[in-house]
């Protein structure tokens, strides 16, 4: 309780906080890759295979299209919002002009890992005409600062509504050790395929086994497999989002040569770095 002294005497206020919510909400990185307001076409909207280190989300306002992932349809109507998770392989397509709001987003765990990768079902919820249209209008029409807080916020908040829907009830905070922590944030800000264990030990003075049992029991997975899994999403993300060839992002997450990182990222996608990009850029406006 904290104590508060006024002229008239003394009252004692019961004051309820919660800094484990605060640290948690100051981790939450919030990203956009693309966007627009768009009228698409049968003959401009049709793609097989997509596969995105982002997810799309996708506010109807007229017309109708679809999508197909893992031998289900999804129909597109207007006055609903759809989310389509990072990593999920569809296909889509309409028969007729169709007009959509559309952004590319990425929500990060403080382990680096988008919240919405893995998740194997397309999300959709309605939403007002007249909020889409504000959506439209600001983020076509604004350029100052306080509406494009207001068009994150928009978003923000129904990437929040989904959220609940993949993972109902109350979610424990994650609470990692000082050591884990600390490795948590050193891979990420330095990503490289070249950091080992014994230089993450090192750093923090501990001994190799120590590290690595404390991590996979926090982590629920070991040091290597978690860095393999930020770096191969990191070559996606570049792969996409920038135009370096494949032997600068080769380089640049520290692989040995651009072909022993061409043989790894097949192995783990089925499709040549090249490959990916050719389709991944056909489809990236959309």
């Amino acid at each position: 309780m904290d104590f508060y002294g006024f002229d008239y005497g003394y009252f004692c206020m019961d004051v309820k906080q919660n800094h484990e919510m605060l640290l948690l909400a100051n981790t939450i990185h919030f990203t956009f890759s693309a966007g627009a307001f768009v009228t698409v076409t049968p003959e401009t909207w049709m793609a097989s295979e997509v596969c995105s280190p982002y997810s799309r989300l996708y506010f109807v306002l007229s017309g109708e299209g679809h999508l197909e992932y893992e031998q289900q349809n999804v129909i597109l109507k207007p006055g609903r919002l759809y989310l389509i998770p990072a990593g999920l392989t569809f296909s889509f397509g309409c028969h007729a002009p169709m007009e959509k709001i559309y952004f590319h987003v990425n929500l990060f765990r403080p382990d680096g890992y988008d919240v919405f990768f893995g998740c194997h079902h397309i999300l959709e919820t309605p939403v007002d005409l007249h909020e889409m249209i504000s959506l439209r209008d600001l983020f076509i029409h604004e350029h100052d600062f306080s509406s494009a807080v207001a068009v994150k916020q928009m978003v923000f908040r129904h990437l929040a509504d989904f959220l609940l829907l993949v993972a109902p009830g109350s979610q424990p905070l994650c609470q990692y050790s000082p050591p884990v922590r600390d490795t948590l944030d050193y891979i990420q800000q330095n990503l490289s395929l070249q950091i080992t264990v014994c230089f993450l030990a090192q750093r923090l003075f501990l001994a190799e086994s120590t590290l690595a049992k404390l991590f996979k029991k926090e982590v629920g997975k070991t040091i290597g497999a978690y860095i393999d899994d930020l770096i191969f999403f990191r070559a996606l993300q570049m792969m996409v989002g920038t135009g370096e060839t494949i032997g600068k992002i080769s380089d640049a997450l520290g692989f040995c040569d651009q072909f022993y990182f061409s043989r790894r990222f097949k192995q783990r996608f089925g499709l040549t770095p090249q490959q990916y990009r050719k389709r991944q850029k056909a489809t990236f406006g959309m």
